[in-house]
């Protein structure tokens, strides 16, 4: 039987949440700042019973500075307006052992590309080096491999600092002597899973969640848990089922992946019916 809080601020006890509720606000309320204006990233706390302790600690830290919008299971998404606002929040509601999770800030992440042609053998340090001769800070790099054979491929991904003049790097045509070709990485359809709590939309890394077992749903970390043999005693933190939390076959994971990524025979049926629908409005507003 999982604990509960009994002493939480925002409410007399933390509730978990329905096992067929979307988890869906949470990755598509994960909306990428631009450059221009680094809007830190929203804030997602859990068990809010009672909204009133949240609104005063969030008016002492900065009156007129947040938008909150109420969401499903108890659950509430505070915006911050500006960075060190963000931060003051972060740190107050964990000064009070406070259940949410959050994103990485938009200026703080690196700014990745991928350098296609380069031998695989061309050395990790010359191509750094090469690379900030043209004005670009190199944080990490690394040559990608073949997945079956594990071989080395003339593509190299490289993580550069942030800076407005990023997105001239693909301007790029040699290096080292070499033809290159700099592109964007390919996006992952994957959706991201807390290793944490278990949940969708985001990762442990800024998961301030009461932790649950990916074996049992117990309240535990996974690494914590006392069953240390696989076995069929299994339950899923999210949907309930007989299976661990990270089976991509949960339903919860299903529901996510064809509302995020429908089928693209799906895709092109819905852009057909749009298609369709005005040109039907078009004919009738002509006639």
């Amino acid at each position: 039987m999982q604990k509960k809080k009994t002493d939480y601020w925002l409410g007399e006890t933390l509730t978990t949440s329905n096992r067929f509720s979307t988890l869906t606000e949470e990755i598509t309320n994960e909306a990428p700042a631009t450059p221009a204006d680094h809007k830190p990233p929203p804030i997602f706390i859990s068990g809010v019973a009672n909204i009133k302790p949240l609104i005063e600690l969030l008016n002492a830290i900065a009156p007129d500075k947040y938008l909150v919008e109420k969401l499903p299971n108890e659950q509430v998404r505070v915006q911050p307006m500006e960075s060190s606002i963000y931060t003051s929040i972060i740190k107050a509601l964990m000064e009070k052992n406070t259940e949410f999770h959050t994103y990485k800030p938009r200026q703080g992440r690196s700014f990745r590309v991928v350098f296609r042609n380069l031998h695989p053998s061309t050395d990790l340090h010359d191509i750094k080096q090469a690379i900030m001769e043209k004005g670009h800070e190199v944080t990490n790099i690394w040559n990608a491999k073949q997945r079956s054979t594990n071989r080395p491929l003339p593509l190299h991904f490289l993580d550069i600092k942030p800076h407005p003049t990023n997105k001239e790097i693909y301007h790029i045509t040699t290096l080292l002597h070499t033809m290159v070709t700099v592109e964007a990485p390919h996006v992952k359809r994957a959706i991201p899973q807390c290793m944490c709590c278990q949940k969708y939309g985001h990762t442990e890394n800024y998961c301030r969640n009461s932790p649950k077992c990916v074996k049992c749903a117990d309240q535990h970390l996974t690494s914590e848990c006392p069953r240390k043999f696989q076995d069929t005693a299994v339950k899923c933190a999210n949907c309930g089922d007989q299976h661990p939390a990270n089976y991509s076959g949960c339903m919860i994971h299903k529901k996510l992946q064809q509302q995020l990524y429908p089928k693209l025979r799906d895709r092109c049926m819905t852009q057909n019916h749009i298609t369709t629908g005005a040109s039907k409005l078009n004919t009738s507003a002509t006639s």
